[in-house]
């Protein structure tokens, strides 16, 4: 991905570590691309790009408003809690120790990968505010179909684990924050509902979410 000169990353990055935030701002204040926000909790705006929190708080909490509905995350930790940061949906994952440069690294890939997950050939899809939007359909009319909670989670999900198949495990527990019961067929329910809004605007014949057996689904 190229990011135009004039193409911030904005980061809103968490610690109340005043050792860690210098190290960080001397870091990448070289380099324009990058506007640091540092703060003891998730700022309430602008848009970010990026957000880079402890995984306790991560795990611990949802960040799902329309301000940062197409943020990613990436959390940072001990190894512990590589497992439970993923199945909560962050991007990626700092292990400890990790430094400026492996971070800078990290963001720019996710930025790249967030990006991307939303151009398809026939134009780019807009996932804001609990609804989807192309800019044009083939009779070059836009059109915009709002999602339900559960469909806009399994959309992010899938689309921020673009090529990945996600289990139905993860996609519950995006949704409800707690392990699916047993046997739940709850999320296959609300796939095949989204399946048939992204019909609507997708061209004919184009599948938009795949069923992977045993697994889950990938887009």
């Amino acid at each position: 991905m190229k990011i135009r000169p004039d193409r911030k990353i904005v980061i809103n990055l968490i610690t109340g570590d005043q050792v860690l935030s210098e190290r960080l701002k001397l870091y990448f204040r070289r380099n324009p691309l990058f506007r640091l926000n540092f703060s003891e909790n998730l700022l309430p705006e602008p848009v970010f790009d990026i957000v880079v929190l402890p995984a306790e708080l991560f795990i611990s909490s949802t960040y799902d408003t329309p301000k940062t509905s197409v943020t990613a995350f990436i959390a940072y930790g001990g190894r512990r809690y590589i497992r439970k940061a993923f199945i909560a949906g962050c991007s990626d994952y700092l292990k400890e120790p990790w430094d400026a440069e492996e971070l800078e690294c990290r963001v720019l890939k996710a930025v790249e990968k967030k990006e991307e997950a939303f151009l398809f050939p026939w134009g780019k899809l807009e996932l804001k505010s609990m609804a989807i939007s192309c800019p044009e359909d083939l009779s070059g009319t836009a059109k915009k179909i709002r999602l339900s909670y559960q469909e806009y989670k399994i959309l992010l999900t899938l689309m921020h684990n673009r090529g990945q198949a996600v289990s139905r495990d993860v996609l519950y527990y995006t949704i409800w924050g707690k392990p699916a019961p047993v046997s739940s067929r709850v999320v296959d329910v609300h796939v095949s509902a989204l399946r048939k809004k992204l019909n609507c605007i997708a061209p004919a014949g184009k599948a938009w979410i795949t069923a992977v057996r045993g697994i889950g689904y990938l887009i």
